[in-house]
């Protein structure tokens, strides 16, 4: 029973994506808006993070 547990908990945790997963989703996203610095790639991009905090926080509640 115990195996089984972890077996899922390793799964759980590998599915989940790191904040440089999210960054770069979100880069390749935001290059559609801007080259990399200009203000319309840093608006989406800080949209994109905010939309996400967003999101996590409905979760958690």
């Amino acid at each position: 029973m115990k195996t089984l547990l972890m077996f899922f908990m390793v799964i759980l945790i590998s599915g989940c994506p790191t904040r440089e997963d999210q960054m770069r989703e979100y880069r390749n996203y935001c290059y559609e808006y801007g080259e990399h610095g200009t203000p319309e790639f840093v608006q989406c991009m800080q949209k994109q993070d905010l939309s996400a905090k967003k999101e996590s926080f409905k979760v958690s509640s």
